[in-house]
């Protein structure tokens, strides 16, 4: 008898045990349940605010187009970078429009400005030299090396897939590919270079200020005093190879620290009154806009 009740003890024992155990298996698979509903949630809720930073940010690039085709000069806006600060939906973006003939063209600028654009920007003078001459071994049409230059062969001892393009460069994006150039420099150059000016010297009357330093051999006093004393810069100077057109870069920012924030970009072309419609020739979101270089 007593054997009899000493396992039906050792059964409820066995019982007790399964049954915490399975309780907390449970408890188990509730909790990873409740986290993975936080982190659905959490996404959700950042895909939400990310929909409303770009309707925000697009609202502020049409608002700055539709600025363009109404004149500019109407409204008071300059077409050199200058920061234009708009309210949408409780949230400040600031717009800028930078006219691209005031920006170093990569395909029409002489060795020199190359040159002294990346050194304004602190690049070295042997790295500078090195980077011009490969710049304008991607821009050529051959395949002979310049002294510092690279061509295909020193792209594939790189580790690279493909070597220079040999022709003229179709966005400013290409130069990130030139041998030699990297994320930081390329972030310092890209609001200061173009591909659609056509022109081989800037107009400095809309220049943004890395430009104006490489035109001025870095000397900050005169640069300065340039942007204290240079004209609203209303009207867009025309291209060189498209006279009385005008091309602008539109941007959009939503800042989210005091050197970044999220940018969006796009280049615009603006044919001679009474002909078609604008169009816009490049689009970009910048998730990693750094605000810093955008005024240089």
């Amino acid at each position: 008898m007593t054997s009899l009740r000493q396992r039906i003890r050792y059964r409820r024992g066995y019982a007790l045990v399964l049954v915490i155990w399975l309780l907390g298996l449970m408890s188990l698979f509730a909790v990873s349940f409740l986290d993975a509903m936080r982190t659905d949630t959490q996404v959700a809720a950042n895909a939400i605010d990310d929909i409303r930073t770009r309707a925000r940010l697009e609202a502020g690039l049409h608002r700055g187009i539709a600025a363009l085709v109404a004149e500019p000069g109407a409204m008071g806006l300059r077409l050199d970078g200058t920061p234009w600060p708009l309210s949408f939906d409780g949230a400040v973006v600031t717009v800028a429009l930078q006219a691209e003939s005031g920006k170093i063209d990569l395909n029409a600028a002489p060795p020199n400005l190359l040159r002294r654009l990346l050194i304004s920007a602190g690049v070295d003078v042997s790295r500078a030299d090195m980077l011009v001459d490969r710049i304008l071994d991607w821009r050529d049409q051959d395949d002979l090396r310049r002294p510092l230059g690279a061509e295909v062969d020193a792209y594939l001892d790189a580790g690279r897939t493909v070597g220079p393009a040999n022709r003229a460069l179709h966005s400013i994006d290409e130069l990130r590919q030139v041998l030699g150039m990297t994320s930081a420099l390329f972030s310092q150059l890209r609001s200061a270079v173009t591909v659609y000016s056509g022109v081989a010297t800037p107009v400095q009357a809309v220049a943004p200020r890395l430009v104006l330093m490489a035109l001025n051999e870095d000397d900050a006093a005169a640069v300065d005093a340039l942007l204290q004393t240079r004209s609203t810069a209303l009207t867009v100077p025309a291209t060189g190879n498209q006279q009385n057109t005008r091309v602008v870069t539109v941007r959009s920012v939503i800042a989210d620290g005091p050197q970044s924030g999220m940018a969006l970009e796009a280049v615009v072309w603006f044919p001679p009154a009474g002909e078609a419609a604008y169009r816009i020739v490049s689009w970009q979101l910048l998730r990693d806009f750094a605000r810093s270089a955008s005024a240089q």
